[in-house]
């Protein structure tokens, strides 16, 4: 597993170093810009792209609290169900779960392009929202049902994890693109620090049978976030 991860790390880094451009006229662009590429209060200003940053830090949120519970939720489905024997169904529906993010992004990627980013983007998160707030309750359904709905969850809950880069960039400007990206991935991925974090500590600070409900609402909580950042902040600037 982890030597397929380094080659997909040395296959990317040359892919970036052959498509990457190297003309003359872009490296003096570069140098040109060298004086600003620490500026990030220029990027901070930006309340547009700060828009999908933010927006972005939810459902990072979201999808990691998500994808490191999983298998403790199932789990604990399974054994309150009498069916503690299905640990590889468990294993397999998490597997499942995280691999659902791809075509999700896809098809959320696909759905922006139709409608319009900030449109679709919020409607995921609102739904995401709603499906976050009675996931919690699954463990009264029966163990089939609840492997349906942990599939089609998880795949709402990822469908902005791609389009929401794509704002970001566009909302950048030429010159601060880079660092833009740059902020954008440090505080988004501050999301998957903290998710999985305050989930947990909800988990073990509620009282006894509500314990997830309250749990799976801090990602209801991450993606009305996102929705509010969309709304708030990221206005469409054009389309």
């Amino acid at each position: 597993a982890f030597f397929v991860s380094a080659a997909g790390a040395l296959l990317s880094t040359g892919i970036a170093w052959r498509c990457m451009p190297h003309s003359p006229r872009e490296r003096a662009r570069r140098r040109g810009n060298a004086r600003s590429v620490w500026n990030i209060a220029e990027v901070l200003r930006n309340r547009r792209a700060m828009g999908y940053v933010l927006a972005y830090a939810g459902v990072i949120w979201a999808t990691s609290g998500v994808r490191h519970w999983l298998v403790v939720f199932l789990q604990q489905h399974s054994t309150a169900s009498a069916a503690a024997e299905r640990v590889d169904i468990i294993l397999f529906t998490a597997a499942t779960a995280s691999l659902l993010g791809v075509p999700a992004g896809l098809i959320g990627n696909e759905l922006s392009i139709r409608y319009g980013l900030r449109r679709t983007a919020i409607a995921l998160f609102l739904l995401g929202a709603m499906m976050s707030f009675f996931y919690g309750f699954v463990i009264g359904l029966s163990f089939g049902l609840a492997i349906v709905l942990t599939l089609f969850y998880s795949f709402i809950i990822q469908g902005n994890v791609s389009n929401l880069t794509t704002g970001t960039i566009d909302a950048a400007t030429e010159d601060n693109m880079g660092l833009t990206m740059s902020v954008h991935s440090c505080i988004g991925f501050c999301g998957g620090i903290f998710g999985p974090l305050i989930f947990g500590w909800m988990l073990d600070s509620s009282p006894t049978g509500g314990g997830w409900a309250l749990a799976f609402s801090t990602t209801a909580a991450a993606c009305l976030f996102g929705a509010v950042s969309l709304f708030a902040l990221a206005t469409q600037r054009r389309g």
